[in-house]
């Protein structure tokens, strides 16, 4: 970490209420390095990357919607201990945590550790929480700031046509925006209707007219080229995200828009993909991807995959990411995306706005199951 980014440099990006956490795993030990605007601390743990990965596919297997699990508190609490108890000294009591992951903990929300055994609280409870890919680029993107900001407030693109296939039916699993598991091809992944209203509300909470909705026979490759995406300070996407290789048509990652694979143009295919993600021109302090599926083959998502998604969005000029680990819910994202974007619309940071939805959700009886309410992560400032 000291080669791109120096303990005084992230100190100068911190404010008094945040801490940094940088993780290293290494094949048998985890190095942990905890920095706040004062002080820091590096501690080492006898935990290595195969036991890292083995507890991390654990907790997620815990958080699997087919069926629904009891969520393992235990492990979450012992996850707690081995990550962030050693650096407490630097994280308690700070409002905010940015956490930059190494390896299998790219895949771990961190919301969901316990502090104070399996009987504790949610790591969410006491802290907002935020991702950085390196501790570089959260220095690099506190002194970016927000300086230059698009005219218009909102676009959102989403409910594709997909295809007249046998996936979109009323026996289609409409509960889920994405579809767990590898589809063999695109055409099979079903339609998301429910995504719209989503969009309109987003539409209506940021300010911007319902026209700034592209939906449908909108919201293809072309139109969305068309746009002038610099314009808007915050964009959604509302459709299925598919990792490389996760169906036979795309070894790319990329978005599903409308009519994929319809038109012998590869440049109007309905794939939407990571390097044509990287060409558009973005000024947007927030991309908002609300519908991810799972990884080919595995309810792990493909690290490397996910992050050339991402990487392809910062490259293209987002600021912040706000993403899914796994196939959400339709209901339960429709509420979380609702609170989250009235929260941010109310001048607060993307993690505080983020933290107030998860909690809301989490008080909800009926989605009090972390698998409603921690899919989503911010990346970014």
């Amino acid at each position: 970490m000291g080669s791109t980014a120096s303990v005084q440099e992230i100190q100068k990006s911190l404010t008094n209420d945040e801490a940094l956490v940088h993780y290293v795993v290494a094949e048998e030990q985890t190095f942990i390095i905890a920095i706040d605007k004062a002080s820091s601390a590096m501690s080492v743990v006898r935990a290595g990357r195969s036991e890292i990965e083995a507890s991390v596919s654990a907790l997620r297997n815990s958080l699997k919607a087919t069926p629904l699990k009891p969520f393992d508190t235990a492990l979450a609490a012992e996850l707690h201990r081995i990550l962030l108890a050693p650096v407490s000294s630097i994280t308690n009591g700070k409002k905010r945590l940015i956490v930059v992951k190494d390896g299998a903990l790219s895949q771990l929300p961190f919301a969901v550790l316990r502090n104070g055994g399996p009987q504790g609280v949610w790591l969410v409870e006491n802290h907002a929480l935020e991702s950085a890919p390196s501790a570089s680029s959260f220095v690099l993107s506190r002194k970016a700031g927000n300086s230059g900001r698009a005219p218009q407030p909102f676009i959102g693109i989403g409910s594709p046509i997909i295809s007249s296939s046998s996936a979109n039916t009323a026996n289609s699993p409409e509960n889920i925006l994405g579809i767990r598991g590898a589809a063999r091809s695109v055409k099979d992944l079903g339609e998301l209707p429910e995504t719209e209203s989503e969009l309109r509300a987003f539409a209506r909470i940021f300010g911007a007219d319902q026209g700034a909705v592209m939906v449908r026979d909108q919201a293809t490759e072309s139109k969305v080229r068309a746009a002038d995406m610099s314009r808007y300070r915050v964009l959604s996407f509302a459709t299925h995200a598919l990792m490389a290789g996760e169906t036979m048509e795309n070894d790319q990652a990329a978005l599903v828009l409308s009519n994929p694979l319809q038109s012998q143009n590869a440049r109007e295919d309905g794939l939407l993909t990571a390097s044509e993600v990287a060409g558009l021109k973005l000024n947007a302090d927030l991309v908002i991807l609300s519908a991810c599926n799972t990884a080919a083959g595995s309810d792990i998502l493909s690290a490397e995959s996910l992050n050339g998604l991402a990487r392809s969005f910062f490259a293209a000029g987002a600021r912040a990411l706000l993403v899914s680990n796994w196939a959400v819910h339709s209901e339960a994202t429709q509420k979380l995306m609702t609170n989250f974007a009235s929260a941010y619309q109310k001048s607060s940071t993307k993690s505080d706005a983020l933290r107030s939805a998860m909690l809301s959700l989490a008080q909800d009886q009926q989605y009090a199951h972390p698998y409603y309410w921690a899919p989503f992560d911010i990346i970014g400032s």
